[in-house]
Formats: C-alpha cells, sequence, structure tokens
C-alpha cells in the first residue's frame, strides 16, 4: 500500500513510466496526482463490479486526480479515486489474463468493470471494451420499422434499468463496462476512439444491446463526436448504432437502416437529451 510519509510531511504523487504493468492493489492513502505516462497501471485485481464497495477491495489508486497521457494504459477491476483525465491514453477495464503479465499487450485481457469513482474528462485517447455477448436483448430495437422501435428506443434505460444495471462475470453481463459516479465530459478537441474488441466466440443478433459506460449528468459528447472502431458483423444485413452512446453510454445491433426510417430514429432520439443513470453502486 502507497501512503504518504506524514514524518516529513510529504505528499506522494505516483508516475507510472516504463513497458512494464505496475499493479495497485490495498486501499492506497497517498494524497497526490496519479499519472500514466507509459505502460500500464493496473488499478485493483479480482473485481466483478457489483458494486462500489465490492470494487475498493480490489484495490485503488490514491486520493488526488488520475491522468493518462499518450503511451500510458490504465487497466483493473478497482477504483480510481477523484476523477481520471484522459490526455491521449487508454482505458481498459478489466485484469489480465495472466497473473503476472508483465506485457501491456495484455492489459484488460479479462472482462471486468472499473470505477471511477468522480468525475471523467475525455480529451483525447481510447476507451477500450472487450465483448462477448450482449447485456439485454431487446427485440424491439432489431428493426427500425417496427412498430414499437422508438418507444422501446427512449424507454430502454428505465424498461430495462435491472439487466443493465448487473455485474459484469463470464456467465451473463458478458462485456467489459466503465462505471463513473460522477459526471462524463469530452472536449470539443482532440482524437476521441471508442473501440470494441470481440472476444472468441462472440456472436451479434439484431436487438442485443451492450451497456459499455455509466454516469451521471448530461450527454457526455454533446459538442464532439468519437470514432468507433466496431467488430464487422457475419449478418450483411445488420449494423451497429451507435446514436445511444453519448446519452446512454450504450451501442446496439439491429437492421441497417433505409433513406426512409430517418424521420423515425430523429423522433426516437429527440427524447434522450439528459442522461439517465442505471446505479450499482452503494454507499461507502
Amino acid at each position: 500500500m502507497i501512503s504518504d510519509n506524514p514524518a516529513v510531511q510529504a505528499t506522494v504523487n505516483v508516475l507510472k513510466t516504463g513497458a512494464a504493468t505496475w499493479r495497485l492493489t490495498g486501499q492506497n492513502t497517498y494524497r497526490g496526482t496519479t499519472t500514466v505516462q507509459q505502460g500500464v497501471l493496473q488499478v485493483g485485481s479480482g473485481g466483478n463490479g457489483s458494486s462500489l464497495g465490492q470494487a475498493l477491495t480490489a484495490g485503488t489508486t490514491g486520493t488526488g486526480r488520475t491522468t493518462v497521457t499518450t503511451g500510458g494504459v490504465v487497466s483493473g477491476t478497482g477504483v480510481i479515486k477523484t476523477g481520471l483525465a484522459l490526455k491521449g491514453g487508454e482505458v481498459r477495464p478489466g485484469d489480465p489474463v495472466l497473473a503476472g503479465a508483465e506485457s501491456s499487450f495484455d492489459a484488460g485481457g479479462k472482462l471486468g468493470t472499473l470505477w471511477v469513482n468522480g468525475d471523467v474528462l475525455f480529451e483525447s485517447g481510447t476507451l477500450t471494451f472487450q465483448v462477448q455477448a450482449a447485456t439485454v436483448h431487446v427485440a424491439a430495437l432489431a428493426n427500425p420499422t417496427s412498430e414499437g422501435y422508438a418507444t422501446a428506443l427512449s424507454g430502454l434505460a428505465t424498461d430495462y434499468a435491472a439487466e443493465l444495471s448487473g455485474p459484469v462475470n463470464q456467465s451473463g453481463f458478458q462485456h467489459d463496462h466503465l462505471e463513473i459516479t460522477g459526471t462524463f465530459a469530452a472536449t470539443t478537441s482532440g482524437t476521441k476512439s471508442i473501440v470494441i474488441v470481440p472476444t472468441d466466440g462472440a456472436t451479434f443478433a439484431a436487438g442485443d444491446v451492450f451497456n459499455l459506460v455509466d454516469w451521471n449528468g448530461l450527454a457526455a459528447f454533446s459538442s464532439a463526436t468519437p470514432t468507433f472502431v466496431l467488430p464487422q458483423l457475419s449478418d450483411s444485413s445488420l449494423t451497429w448504432d451507435t446514436s445511444l452512446f453519448s446519452s446512454q453510454g450504450m451501442v446496439f445491433v439491429t437492421l441497417a437502416p433505409e433513406p426512409s426510417r430517418g424521420v423515425l430514429l430523429v423522433a426516437a432520439l429527440s427524447m434522450l437529451v439528459l442522461r439517465r443513470r442505471r446505479p450499482r453502486h452503494d454507499s461507502v
């Protein structure tokens, strides 16, 4: 565990450099900042994302803000305290496949939830999520021309709140997740990428919904547009719909829309002004 040195009234700042992986476990109490410039900082190990309290036991940063710059990666299933600034680096929720992995290639290799107990500022960089199966399947979202499509789209966060707030595990909620207790804001400048990586055996069907990020407050990308790097779908009639990511942190698979469906989509999306949080954390 890393803590300040009260004997000399010194505040510890953590600076991650070099290609190796550093792992933070336990309740670290240092009050300084955490900066990841190179390699991987794994925050926590063995978490399952069921609650903030559970993630805290997996491991934490200190109480200062964390910044990830170009060349740095943060991963794990613990808690980043007091907020995160992504300035060119990468976030990969989940623990490594190999417990003793020293290579950044394995960072976030397991499915899992990474927590940020505070706000997230996304200036530039990459959010990477591995997916194996959907959070929930919503049949009404399979076809944009169906009668219940607009209703299902606008009511998704409330109608399926229980399913969307479920913890990540290897047999049910099968994809990575980023849980933010504060706000999620993206700047207007800077290159931002959302990368979805399918695991071995992953399959996708129309109506599959993936809840990747939860936060409090308004839409994260109201004035910025991220680039999505999405898995190729084996069925050419299907497409990824990313229209809910800015306001809901979700993407889903649906039938490829035709030009005449545009009015229906606009009507449904106009109802999604505020972010509806799906709480999964307890009080600590």
